[in-house]
């Protein structure tokens, strides 16, 4: 396995552990004020079914360059049709540790970085995919994506993380290739 290829396997398992948590778990699953940062209820949208089903890149994680390409699936689960007009959000946070617990992380709202319209269009019991393409900001770090669907409720869809990219360059120069002859 490569070094890249290493990298972005454990990058991957830390952000699907720490950026999937449901919005609904907040401080059952020690990610204190997540809820109140991103402005959730424990409904979130009572009607509708939401599933991330794919991404443009593993993990939801970014290169500096690079731009989020994200499909959701959102079911009906009504015998009614529904039709909004929403927004996305996308916000800038951060977890920042509580001193003497290590199993606890306190959520902090960074910033604000943009909104976009969506439009939702579910026949009854049925589903539709929307693809969405946020404006993700040089700046590394963690990046929520909220849905706000007005009076229907809000919903946290994923996290995203602009990340580092490896350097192979430089860890080319201090390893040996793995099937290199050792003396």
């Amino acid at each position: 396995m490569s070094y890249k290829n290493y990298l972005a396997c454990i990058a991957c398992s830390c952000a699907a552990f720490l950026l999937t948590i449901p919005a609904g778990a907040d401080e059952r699953s020690g990610r204190i004020d997540f809820n109140k940062v991103f402005e959730l209820n424990d409904e979130l949208i009572p009607r509708i079914r939401i599933t991330l089903i794919k991404s443009n890149a593993p993990g939801c994680l970014y290169f500096s360059g690079e731009r989020p390409e994200l499909t959701f699936q959102l079911v009906n689960t009504t015998d009614k049709a529904i039709k909004l007009t929403g927004k996305t959000e996308l916000c800038q946070f951060a977890a920042r540790s509580i001193l003497g617990d290590i199993w606890n992380s306190r959520t902090v709202k960074l910033r604000d970085r943009g909104k976009q319209t969506v439009r939702i269009n579910l026949p009854a019991k049925g589903w539709q995919n929307i693809t969405l393409k946020p404006v993700l900001p040089k700046e590394k770090g963690c990046y929520g994506l909220v849905l706000d669907l007005g009076k229907e409720g809000r919903d946290f869809l994923c996290g995203i993380a602009r990340i580092f990219r490896p350097n192979n360059k430089e860890r080319s120069k201090r390893l040996k290739p793995r099937n290199a002859k050792r003396k």
